[in-house]
């Protein structure tokens, strides 16, 4: 079938003949309600109008794609997804709304930053954090003479030999761990 159906067209919609009333037995029916004779023309026509009359229906109703642009275009369209995250719930669940769940993330983002709110930029990020962990354990920041290290940036300092110690320093209440 070229081109585009033409759904203003309505199948019997000008016949001279008294339309045919199709009850609902009879459509539940099928052709069945008139034996084994084929149809007369009016309960055909019937038939084809009817089914015309709903495919210009869902034709007339559908949402063509300039609809759905325009709809999408539309800044009030979606308002009724928008969500309000509440940052100060606190998540006891797996299953909840899902505006709970965002907002038990959000509050939990929140705690891991430190920050006021969820939404609010971490100071460092996971990846700068874990080259500064990996650093202090071993990299640049600990510094050795022998067998004596210090480490600056955590005031931790001690000596690995067979006697030795570690000093934890002020930020660790000034621990010491001899052996």
């Amino acid at each position: 079938m070229p081109g585009t159906p033409d759904f203003s067209k309505i199948w019997a919609q000008n016949s001279p003949l008294d339309p045919y009333v199709i009850t609902d037995g009879n459509y539940l029916e099928g052709l069945n309600f008139i034996g084994s004779q084929p149809p007369d023309r009016g309960i055909f026509d019937a038939w084809m109008n009817n089914a015309d009359q709903k495919m210009k229906y869902l034709y007339d109703n559908s949402a063509s794609s300039e609809s759905l642009t325009e709809h999408n275009d539309n800044p009030s369209a979606h308002s009724k997804l928008t969500l309000t995250m509440n940052d100060l719930l606190t998540p006891t669940k797996d299953t909840d709304t899902l505006v709970n769940l965002l907002s038990g993330l959000g509050r939990r983002f929140r705690d891991v930053t430190g920050k006021g709110n969820w939404y609010d930029a971490p100071d460092i990020s996971l990846a700068t954090l874990a080259t500064l962990v990996s650093n202090l354990a071993s990299g640049s920041d600990v510094q050795w003479s022998g067998s004596k290290f210090t480490n600056a940036k955590l005031g931790i300092s001690g000596l690995m030999a067979q006697n030795g110690y570690i000093q934890f320093g002020p930020n660790f209440g000034g621990l010491i761990v001899q052996w």
